[in-house]
């Protein structure tokens, strides 16, 4: 017979980042009791599917993804609200007004604002966090201090000029679309648009390695773009 001590679970279903945690040792009955919606049966489908990796309630398999980010993405798209609104949607979602997100315990983190919004106070305190990877998703929008102690610290960072070029590389596949005459379905579009993404991860990877400094892809990137335009100086005789 399995007997449970604590149920700790995290970004399931309707949960967010904020660890659910439930000690069942410290009395011989648990009580679990809220409002409608506020999670009670997630517990139980958590619990069911770290053991049978199945839920307890018949659900599909697109309704495993965090409802939080489908939430989020029709917020954005759709209706154009403003983000502290998933706190009122989510009880367990907390929203600080005014404040960088970039101070609360996470696994990875991703810029994708505006500017020099991860400064070195910032970067330090995701370090002291344990954040294991940080993927810029705007221009530079971490500080050169702040990109110093991220690499110092091992983390995998992806730099803007590599990780946010899924929009540039999107506006060429439309370009080629129209040069060609042609429009292609959404899944064309996104298959192409992941080849491109790998590609550019492997080019600033394998362009590290080559310089002895395998894993920055900060380097990798800027020597493989300089490498680009400088060859095409070249072929094109400016040089």
């Amino acid at each position: 017979m399995i007997i449970f001590k604590k149920i700790r679970y995290k970004n399931f279903l309707s949960t967010g980042n904020t660890p659910i945690e439930i000690d069942l040792d410290k009395s011989p009955t648990t009580l679990i009791i809220g409002k409608n919606g506020s999670g009670k049966s997630t517990l139980l489908d958590a619990l069911c599917w770290a053991l049978f990796n199945k839920p307890f309630r018949i659900i599909k398999k697109e309704q495993m993804i965090n409802l939080i980010g489908k939430f989020v993405k029709d917020l954005k798209e759709n209706k154009r609200g403003r983000i502290k609104e998933v706190a009122n949607k989510f009880p367990d979602v907390d929203f600080y007004e005014g404040k960088k997100p970039w101070g609360i315990e996470a696994d990875v983190a991703f810029p994708c604002a505006t500017q020099n919004e991860i400064e070195l106070s910032d970067a330090k305190d995701l370090v002291k966090n344990g954040v294991a990877t940080v993927c810029e998703g705007a221009n530079m929008p971490s500080t050169k201090e702040a990109v110093d102690v991220l690499l110092a610290a091992k983390i995998a960072y992806g730099p803007g000029k590599a990780a946010n070029a899924g929009g540039v590389a999107t506006s060429q596949l439309e370009m080629a679309q129209n040069a060609s005459m042609q429009m292609w379905t959404f899944e064309e579009v996104d298959t192409k648009l992941q080849q491109i993404m790998k590609n550019i991860f492997d080019t600033a990877s394998n362009t590290a390695a080559e310089f002895d400094q395998p894993g920055n892809l900060v380097l990798g990137a800027n020597i493989a773009a300089f490498r680009r335009v400088a060859d095409a100086m070249i072929e094109q005789g400016v040089v």
